[in-house]
């Protein structure tokens, strides 16, 4: 999957702060919003209703 970022997406993963090159395949996401420059990705690693 391909997401635009820019300095001002923010990362979490697992709820704490993180940067893009932090995030792993297998992990679970959330991108706000859906289309064009991600704001806000939000990671799991494990299996988790958005």
């Amino acid at each position: 999957m391909k997401v635009q970022t820019n300095d001002k997406t923010t990362v979490t993963i697992d709820d704490k702060d993180a940067k893009v090159a932090d995030l792993k395949k297998g992990m679970y996401l959330r991108i706000e919003p859906p289309e064009g420059i991600a704001v806000k990705i939000i990671a799991k690693t494990k299996p988790v209703k958005f």
